[in-house]
């Protein structure tokens, strides 16, 4: 048997949800709400800045992205440019932490630009700055010389939720939208509690919802599918 194929990508450090078909038939499916954008996604993460740098609760971050031999910016006019192309973010503010410059935002593509995401935190404010929150992160061992060897660095960037349509198989009423939530990870969570951020409801151990209600005990008869968090 083959693996499922992906649908979408999911940048480097991102952690998170991420879409696979299980065939050609579902490939072609998912990729058309891709294309006409009835697919919703939302993204957690710690950014920079505190209470000052955030003044607005909810905005849209809206540029044109120069891509050039593989790197994304925002446009600036320059010379050499392969491509540009309009991308578009929304972004709600959802914490700051009371006793560090750090606020955890949720973000959501409207379009699916390359890097995306990454570009338009660092551009928040208006002008370019190291916005995403990244650290370096260590094994639990004693010993020195093997934390030098495995150290990863860590990008506070997840794929929180996902929302598609799917359908019945039967029944009058055969459309409903799918929801998932993709279980934070553990440095995720601790960054999170140490920088008194609190959570969205749900979003550490993850679920499923069907037409925005959360199914209980993960079980979506409707798509003989079960949630395996």
């Amino acid at each position: 048997d083959r693996l499922p194929w992906p649908c979408h990508r999911l940048d480097k450090e991102t952690t998170g949800a991420l879409l696979c078909g299980r065939n050609p038939q579902y490939m072609r499916s998912l990729n058309s709400e891709f294309a006409s954008r009835s697919i919703t996604r939302k993204y957690l993460a710690v950014l920079r800045g505190g209470a000052k740098s955030f003044p607005e609760k909810e905005f849209q971050v809206r540029t044109l992205l120069e891509i050039n031999d593989g790197n994304v910016s925002v446009e600036d006019g320059g010379e050499g440019t392969i491509k540009r192309c309009w991308a578009e973010t929304n972004v709600r503010v959802l914490a700051t932490s009371p006793i560090v410059p750090l606020t955890l935002v949720e973000l959501q593509p409207i379009t699916g630009r390359r890097h995306q995401l990454r570009v338009h935190a660092a551009h928040i404010g208006g002008k370019p700055s190291l916005r995403l929150v990244r650290c370096l992160s260590y094994p639990l061992t004693h010993k020195k010389e093997e934390q030098t060897k495995t150290k990863t660095e860590r990008l506070y960037l997840h794929a929180s939720y996902v929302e598609l349509s799917r359908y019945r198989q039967t029944g009058p009423h055969r459309h409903l939208r799918l929801g998932i939530t993709s279980p934070l990870p553990y440095n995720f969570i601790s960054l999170c509690r140490l920088a008194e951020l609190p959570l969205p409801e749900g979003s550490i151990d993850g679920g499923v919802c069907v037409d925005g209600v959360k199914v209980g005990d993960g079980a979506v008869e409707e798509l003989e599918g079960v949630w395996k968090g």
